[in-house]
């Protein structure tokens, strides 16, 4: 089990590195924890992806995400939350 705490020391610690490869899309992911339990370890939300036949990750699990732009006026926080916030408050 890893208390929150850890996982906030270790993004603390984290500097990421801006992949510049334009064959790349880019999208803002959201790690939810949910500290509010009685268990030491925290509850992450995940979600599980639609079924599409030409999608290799179909169906499976994976970290609430929204893709990104260089158009998009919104911040990297706004659009990592905003699926997010479309699952929980739905």
């Amino acid at each position: 089990m890893i208390a929150v705490q850890r996982i906030k020391a270790l993004f603390d610690n984290h500097r990421p590195t801006l992949v510049t490869d334009p064959s790349l899309k880019r999208a803002e992911v959201a790690l939810v924890l949910n500290p509010a339990t009685d268990r030491e370890d925290p509850n992450i939300l995940f979600i599980q992806r639609a079924e599409h036949k030409d999608d290799p990750w179909s169906g499976q699990m994976a970290f609430p995400a929204g893709a990104a732009s260089s158009r998009m006026r919104s911040t990297v926080l706004q659009r990592a939350a905003r699926p997010s916030r479309k699952l929980v408050w739905s």
